[in-house]
């Protein structure tokens, strides 16, 4: 029934039960009559009363149940309440409303966390109370934490530098801040821009990991020198090598035809004779020393293939086998058939390398010990050769992969140079960790094959 009907019958039916009670208590004596009019026209205003404040019942828990998003309160009209009716199916469709549009804001909160999440580079969302929002994986494993930190208190137990700096980032700004975290170091670059939700503000910082990117231009600014250096001292020694094989020749002809017959003639070509050969000698030194490093700057293209990391090690352990004598050498592959995708010889050659450099550094320790280690950790496949040999000073271990710098005597300095460069090469990275007697750690880190990961 109709409400504004219904409020009218009311109406009429209240004005007739009081004009029916004034006629009985003035024309009538019936006093029970009096009594039963007198109780039915309350009956009649509490009727009216409680039609008029459900009204105000229902408008007043509406309205709390939108201040409040709690949009689970029901509105639906009672079975034959027809006098509110289209108020409580009017009341319904804003709530449903409400609830779709509630639904849709979760659905894409959802989304952009799960896209943020997956984002390679690392994200963190800053509160104004230094609260931490949102931090997603490439955060944690940048950080190497298990989970995202709280608030910058707990970021700042593990890298209080970067908690400061992300403090003094402004809006617009980057920053290129160096890191060290478990002896690696890191080179990040942060930028910040500001987001306003629900009322507040919020940092949003993005730290992008650029040693990668800084060792491949250091890598092409050392092989752009080499190859230059090689190019002006070839050129120079050609002609000098030709001159020196020229005159040797002269002088030995000089010597079979007049050296015989004047003694002091035949002792000043013999000086001569020995200067020239020395000449020749060294320069011929000197152009194999230069075309080895002609050789480093022209490393040939990775030729990339999955291979199983304990065939590498396999392999690599049988080309230094006879070094091998008195060292306790281990090897440990977890899982034992993990795979990397890589060039595998000249892996080969890099842990080569790094094995011969381990074992000349091991000549003076009474008991020589070598770990050859790989291992999945975040995503990537971490090898490792560790030794207990004297170690490097600190000023050392930074020259450790430049060119040229050798702690050998007779060393060339290429080696690590070398590993270094095959690493960057097939898309890895390598870091080095070591202390004056207590060993050194190389550790070589690649991205696992995606169709591996697919499997785990």
């Amino acid at each position: 029934m109709d409400f504004k009907l219904k409020l009218a019958l009311r109406l009429a039916a209240l004005l007739g039960t009081t004009l029916l009670l004034g006629w009985a208590a003035l024309a009538t004596g019936y006093h029970v009559t009096l009594v039963a009019l007198l109780l039915l026209l309350v009956l009649q205003l509490l009727g009216l009363w409680r039609s008029l404040t459900t009204t105000n019942r229902e408008l007043t828990r509406f309205l709390t149940a939108i201040s409040h998003n709690d949009f689970t309160q029901s509105f639906k009209p009672a079975s034959g309440d027809g006098g509110f009716r289209e108020l409580g199916l009017a009341f319904e469709a804003i709530i449903e409303r409400f609830r779709e549009a509630r639904g849709d804001k979760e659905l894409q909160a959802a989304y952009l966390s799960a896209f943020i999440e997956r984002l390679p580079t690392a994200v963190l969302a800053l509160g104004d109370d230094e609260r931490i929002l949102h931090g997603n994986r490439a955060l944690r494993e940048l950080l190497r934490l298990p989970v995202a930190p709280l608030n910058l208190t707990q970021l700042r137990r593990h890298q209080s530098e970067l908690a400061e700096a992300l403090v003094q980032l402004q809006p617009g700004q980057t920053l290129n801040l160096q890191v060290k975290n478990q002896g690696e170091t890191r080179n990040l670059k942060l930028a910040c821009t500001i987001l306003r939700s629900s009322g507040q503000q919020q940092k949003l910082i993005t730290l992008q990991n650029i040693q990668e990117e800084l060792d491949a231009r250091e890598l092409q600014a050392w092989q752009n020198l080499i190859r230059v250096m090689a190019h002006e001292i070839m050129n120079s020694l050609t002609p000098i090598t030709s001159l020196a094989d020229t005159a040797t020749l002269c002088l030995d002809d000089s010597r079979a035809h007049r050296a015989a017959q004047e003694p002091q003639l035949q002792a000043l070509l013999d000086d001569i004779g020995n200067a020239l050969h020395t000449i020749g000698t060294r320069s011929q030194a000197l152009w194999r020393f230069v075309d080895s490093y002609r050789r480093l700057s022209r490393l040939p293209t990775p030729l990339p293939r999955p291979f199983r990391v304990r065939d590498l090690f396999a392999q690599t352990q049988h080309l230094v086998r006879q070094r091998l004598d008195g060292v306790n050498f281990n090897m440990d592959c977890e899982p034992p058939e993990l795979q990397l995708q890589a060039d595998q010889e000249q892996l080969e050659q890099a842990l080569l390398n790094l094995l011969n450099n381990s074992l000349d550094a091991l000549h003076e320790n009474p008991a020589p010990q070598i770990t050859l280690s790989a291992w999945l950790q975040a995503g990537r496949i971490q090898l490792c050769v560790q030794d207990n040999g004297g170690g490097m000073t600190p000023a050392q271990l930074e020259q450790m992969f430049v060119p040229f710098f050798t702690t050998k005597r007779g060393g060339s300095g290429i080696g690590m140079s070398m590993a270094r460069q095959i690493v960057h090469l097939n898309g890895g990275r390598i870091e080095a960790q070591s202390q004056p007697g207590a060993g050194t750690r190389i550790v070589l880190s690649f991205e696992e094959p995606r169709l591996l990961r697919h499997e785990h």
